[in-house]
């Protein structure tokens, strides 16, 4: 692919500018000349995708071609040609957009400059093309200074010598790169700085159907640079139209001018600012965009609800029975009764939990959804309740027991005198200590808790007529026990529920002194309310009690008292796990000593005088609970 950017034009002397030609293609070539003397240039490199050649002394022949696209890929994609403004001497620039990593060679003929791209299979990257066809010598002008972005912005020089279409060139070749390598002025919103530029961006009726003007929303179109001072905004807006690839349409009432400098925004955020700035609204029309006076919009609008409203007033109504499964009825009429029109009507069948509507088929439609949408399923919720008591119960005695006695129906002298169990009777009486018969005096501190496991040891003193007795005991006990309750109930989200199991002990109590009987609860019972939240966990309000009889604790009246159990709480748990609502641990240990005053003081033989009682007794009590969501296939569904 060859380009010519210019030939030989009309003559000029020594000292004056020379005059870049029109367009011709020679080869795989750019060819620049003048007149009357070697060109004077340099070249820049500003990316990898830009070649910049500067003439110093050279302006723009009027009828020349300042901007050539090619018919067909190839290394050089776009020529475009301007000149420096505000420079001491005349300046034109000749910015190439090439494949990436081309390095061009330069070679003069005659006064003709020739700048030759290698061949090597690379293709520069083809950028949009806007072409405006002009009406006349007026609109020609504003063609080639303000519709191409690069055209207009080069009559704006920037800081540094650097020019705007400088910028604008490369804002383009870097559309294939990273987003890094782009320096917005502005700060981009959210949404913008993760989007790569390479991607397709949506279209652009898309972009503009996510919100109206300065509504908050994220801007996502493609970013420009414009530069613009009193323009017509009809013209801006045919430019940005252009970039967009948007249909617009602007009437009469779209006009004025507008100054603006905006560097490297989205395409629809100017848009934007454009049509605020003039009060300018737009509504989209299938495709096509149109913009008017946001005051024409809005009386549009109200003219456009005016026709619906008496179009409402004029149609059939018609009257629709819809079904209630699970919600009720009479709660959902006080909500459609806020959709209907001042003609439309709304009643109740209790027997059947039917909604009995009536009105014209657009609300029809409307209160059929919102019904679908209100009557479900409510899910239910398992709870599944443990309480685990366990005790641990060990007590261990020693004691003795002392008697003084004679045999059964044995006569003894002693000192001249007779002794009998008891004189003028022969009848036996029970040892004081074996219980085998006989008289006499017991005394000591023997085991009274304990009736079994006793270890009984005796021994007699004395000859058979008149003994002395002693009896040691040793007892020992040890317990374990363990009680798991396990409620289970099933009841409604947001629902109360309470199952319970047990007896009822009668109390005999008096008033005035009349004896009433009265009944007190001893159960086990489960109470729950629970609420499904919308992460699929289960916010319970629950109460578990345990009472039971227990014959451990004396009363007056010889009835039972009542051990209780009780936990209340609100807890949050996930579906199916189980936690741990609270538990009571509960440790008791004793040590009792009795003894027979003065004996048990003497030393060494006032042990088998004193008598000792040790106790341990533990209970735990621990209550666990386990939520689940009952799944029916269709709230799965």
């Amino acid at each position: 692919m060859a380009f010519s950017l210019a030939t030989v034009g009309s003559a000029a002397t020594v000292g004056s500018a020379a005059t870049v030609g029109s367009a011709a293609t020679v080869g795989s070539a750019a060819t620049v000349g003048s007149a009357a003397r070697p060109l004077e240039y340099q070249t820049y490199e500003p990316n990898d995708e830009t070649f910049v050649l500067s003439l110093v002394g050279a302006a723009i022949d009027p009828d020349a071609a300042v901007r050539i696209a090619p018919e067909s890929p190839g290394p050089v994609s776009l020529i475009t040609a301007f000149e420096q403004p505000d420079v001491a001497r005349p300046e034109v620039r000749v910015v190439m957009k090439r494949a990436a990593g081309l390095t061009p060679e330069i070679s003069r003929e005659g006064a003709l400059l020739r700048i030759d791209f290698p061949r090597g299979g690379a293709v520069a990257v083809t950028p949009p093309v806007f072409d405006i066809e002009p009406e006349d010598a007026s609109s020609t002008q504003i063609a080639a200074t303000h519709a191409p972005a690069q055209i207009q912005a080069a009559a704006v020089p920037r800081s540094g010598g650097e020019t705007v279409a400088e910028t604008i060139m490369r804002s383009e070749t870097s559309e294939t790169q990273a987003p890094a390598a782009r320096a917005p002025i502005s700060a981009p919103s959210a949404g913008q700085s993760n989007v790569p530029a390479a991607l397709d961006p949506p279209s652009a009726i898309a972009i503009l159907n996510e919100g109206g003007l300065m509504d908050g929303k994220q801007y996502v179109g493609r970013r420009i640079s414009l530069d613009f001072k009193d323009v017509p905004i009809d013209d801006v807006l045919r430019l940005i139209a252009e970039v967009s690839d948007l249909n617009v349409i602007a009437g009469d009432e779209v006009d004025g001018s507008i100054t603006v400098r905006l560097v490297d925004v989205p395409w629809d955020q100017a848009l934007d600012v454009v049509l605020l700035t003039h009060g300018l609204g737009f509504v989209r029309v299938g495709n096509v965009l149109r913009i008017a006076p946001t005051t024409s919009l809005a009386e549009e609008e109200e003219l456009r609800l005016q026709e619906r409203r008496a179009k409402e007033a004029l149609e059939d109504l018609m009257v629709k029975l819809q079904p209630v499964n699970y919600a009720d009825a009479k709660n959902i009429s006080s909500m459609i009764a806020q959709l209907l029109t001042p003609r439309g009507t709304v009643n109740v069948d209790e027997r059947t939990n039917t909604l009995i509507i009536k009105d014209i088929p657009s609300v029809i439609d409307e209160a059929t959804a919102l019904v679908k949408a209100v009557d479900t399923m409510t899910p239910q919720v398992m709870i599944e309740a443990k309480i685990v008591e366990a005790s641990l119960d060990f007590s261990r005695e020693l004691g003795s027991k002392w008697g003084f006695g004679t045999n059964p129906l044995t006569e003894a002298t002693i000192g001249g005198r007779d002794f009998r169990p008891f004189p003028g009777t022969t009848s036996n009486v029970l040892d004081p200590v074996l219980g085998t018969g006989g008289s006499g005096v017991l005394f000591g501190n023997p085991i009274t808790s304990a009736t079994t496991g006793l270890f009984n040891m005796a021994a007699h003193v004395f000859d058979s007529r008149f003994n002395v007795e002693l009896q040691l005991q040793a007892a020992e006990s040890n317990g374990d026990g363990k009680v798991i309750s396990s409620p289970r109930i099933v009841t409604l989200d947001n629902s109360e529920a309470s199952i319970e199991q047990g007896v009822s002990i009668p109390f005999q109590t008096f008033e005035n002194g009349d004896a009433q009987l009265e009944f007190v609860d001893a159960v086990l019972q489960l109470k729950v309310t629970p609420h499904i939240t919308a992460d699929q966990s289960i916010i319970m309000d629950i109460e578990v009690s345990r009472n039971a009889p227990d014959d451990s604790v004396f009363t007056l009246t010889g009835s039972p008292a009542i051990s209780k159990n009780q936990v209340k709480t609100e807890t949050l748990v996930k579906d199916g796990q189980t936690l741990v609502l609270g538990g009571i641990y509960v440790i008791d240990k004793s040590e009792r000593q009795s003894r027979v005053p003065f004996l048990s003081d003497i030393p060494v033989l006032g042990k088998a005088f004193t008598s000792k009682e040790v106790s341990d007794s533990r209970k735990e009590l621990l209550i666990f609970v386990t939520p689940r969501i009952v799944r029916t296939q269709e709230s799965a569904s």
